[in-house]
């Protein structure tokens, strides 16, 4: 999954950008558990508000968008925090308000359905730095390098 890589990168890429030290990455990966728990809770609420189906479609354009501008927060710390914390959560409300459509696809078969689901997941999730799609992460490090 896309913020999985994210995850690989976003400490190595704010420790030499902003000088953070351990206390300040530290930090940041509180502030992504707070996006991270926050989005899940939002994406109950709002899936049983809205519903599941553009709950999901605009949870993963504002995903795609915040990734599309992360590589753009390098000029300022507080921006590249409320990006950080904006990719998590919308990713979490995306993926949360998802589970209720993958569990319809066979109602009779919902445990292998999800089996399946979470299988390929982490299959993609463990084979993504090997892609070329993986621009995010590729731009932070490739700012970092200049």
């Amino acid at each position: 999954m896309a913020p999985g890589g994210l995850c690989v990168v976003y400490g190595d890429w704010m420790e030499p950008t902003f000088s953070l030290g351990l206390t300040g990455l530290g930090l940041a990966t509180t502030l992504r558990g707070v996006a991270e728990l926050t989005g899940e809770l939002t994406a109950g609420w709002s899936v049983d508000r809205f519903g599941k189906r553009p709950v999901v479609a605009i949870g993963g354009v504002l995903t795609a968008v915040v990734f599309l501008l992360i590589p753009f927060t390098v000029g300022s710390l507080t921006t590249a925090l409320a990006a950080l914390v904006a990719v998590f959560f919308f990713f979490e409300i995306t993926v949360v308000g998802a589970l209720p459509l993958l569990t319809e696809l066979v109602p009779e078969a919902r445990g292998a359905v999800m089996s399946m689901g979470f299988g390929a997941v982490s299959y993609t999730h463990l084979r993504a730095h090997e892609t070329v799609l993986d621009l995010v992460c590729r731009l932070l490090l490739e700012k970092k390098k200049q």
